[in-house]
């Protein structure tokens, strides 16, 4: 009862499937094979969380909050309705909340942060395997502060994409950009 479980939100990973139904564009095989990875995956999630629950440690916690500078609504107004697009003058959450774990004695073991954004930075033309913009952040994070775990909690996205998109080195730039917000959060 007290185990938060929570996924990032990215387009550019696998699909998870417990069973092997039609699909467009999949073949029997792809089927197959995505529902071995979220077999594996669930497997992998439980051992996580015996090994965590193994490891229990008192921690000091404490939050801040910084802002997001690339996120954009996406619900853009035409004439002929709302599209998914690029509206500047619609509504958007900027914050960017982080959770700082510290050990007793004051050493980060672990940084918690999110952003209400939709990993789409990369689109449908991307075809590598990639934690978008949240997983350039983790890496930002963790490469400043070796000794702690970067975990990343998607928002409340639903009207929300990164702006600029549609490169890799987008998302390694809004990923930068998060990840050194984060780390100018912990230090205050």
């Amino acid at each position: 009862e007290q185990i938060l479980l929570t996924a990032s939100h990215t387009h550019t990973g696998p699909m998870l499937l417990l069973k092997a139904s039609d699909q467009d564009g999949l073949t029997a095989g792809d089927l197959q094979r995505n529902v071995e990875y979220t077999r594996r995956l669930q497997d992998k999630v439980v051992e996580v969380v015996r090994r965590a629950t193994a490891r229990l440690e008192p921690a000091r916690l404490s939050w801040g909050v910084g802002v997001v500078p690339f996120v954009m609504n996406r619900r853009e107004f035409t004439a002929k309705g709302v599209i998914l697009g690029v509206n500047p003058r619609g509504l958007a959450d900027r914050s960017a909340p982080v959770l700082r774990i510290d050990t007793p004695d004051g050493k980060l073991r672990a940084v918690l942060f999110g952003a209400a954004v939709h990993g789409t930075t990369l689109t449908e033309r991307n075809y590598e395997l990639c934690g978008d913009y949240a997983g350039f952040a983790q890496a930002y994070v963790q490469d400043k502060h070796p000794s702690a775990q970067a975990l990343f909690m998607i928002g409340c996205a639903g009207d929300a994409n990164p702006y600029p998109r549609g490169t890799m080195a987008l998302a390694r730039k809004h990923g930068n950009a998060l990840g050194e917000e984060v780390c100018r959060v912990l230090a205050t």
